[in-house]
């Protein structure tokens, strides 16, 4: 099952669920597979794996976040980032069905989970913890919108090669 394969699947089953549904965007830190926008203004983010070493790397991974002195940027890791409220209200990991038994232990207390069939079903098997309730103003609205203008945008000109 490829990343495609699972984000084609959740744009059809989840697309009424959320007010703004928007794939591969950079909007907290790094690239975030899927960000949703409900009507209630919380971001929730779903993260696709497809592999166990794949979703153990997500772990490792850290990110330059604050400019300290002129001189040096402190680091975070993604989970530390997620727990100080630096990100997205919700967030979820998104799984091959067949890989959710193997990677109950790495997942972490406050990750929602779903995941996918062969046949193209999604389940939900966790609900995620709110990690803060700080509703999205309308530069992150705008941030959101603007980035899938973008991609579309994008993709149209690499359709017909201009």
């Amino acid at each position: 099952m490829t990343e495609k394969h699972i984000i084609g699947v959740f744009f059809r089953q989840y697309k009424d669920r959320a007010k703004y549904l928007v794939s591969n965007l950079h909007m907290w830190r790094g690239e975030s597979d899927i960000v949703t926008l409900n009507d209630h203004g919380f971001f929730f983010e779903f993260e696709i794996k497809i592999s166990r070493a794949d979703l153990l790397n997500d772990r490792k991974k850290s990110f330059h976040t604050d400019y300290l002195g002129g001189r040096q940027f402190a680091t975070k890791t993604k989970y530390e980032q997620l727990l100080a409220g630096e990100g997205p209200n919700r967030f979820y990991y998104l799984l091959p069905e067949s890989l959710y038994e193997k990677c109950l232990d790495v997942i972490p207390d406050f990750a929602g989970v779903f995941t996918v069939s062969e046949r193209g079903w999604i389940e939900k098997h966790k609900e995620a913890k709110l990690l803060h309730k700080i509703k999205a103003t309308e530069q992150d609205t705008i941030k959101l919108l603007r980035a899938a203008y973008y991609k579309t945008f994008n993709r149209i000109l690499q359709d017909k090669q201009i």
